[in-house]
């Protein structure tokens, strides 16, 4: 069925957008939670992470504002799978 991708593609989006609303303290490890004054805007930077917390991270760039993702599954749907890159401007 063709809804089902496009049903999951608007639910990640949007978990994405409502997700950095949150406030958390916890970071991913490893992972600088801020970023330098000449690069892209820290507060999208830290949200971003702090949204995409549950995913496994595989890489990230704080000076080019790139985080991409790991597959992720979850536990509930396992025969779904999720992977976001995400470039901060």
């Amino acid at each position: 069925m063709i809804l089902k991708p496009v049903l999951a593609a608007a639910l990640a989006s949007s978990l994405l957008m409502v997700g950095g609303c949150a406030s958390k303290d916890k970071t991913p490890a490893g992972v600088q939670a801020f970023a330098p004054q000449n690069g892209v805007n820290s507060y999208l930077w830290r949200a971003t992470l702090e949204t995409l917390d549950f995913m496994p991270l595989d890489q990230t760039d704080v000076y080019g504002g790139v985080i991409v993702t790991d597959w992720y599954s979850n536990p509930r749907v396992p025969t779904e799978r999720f992977k976001a890159n995400v470039y901060i401007l």
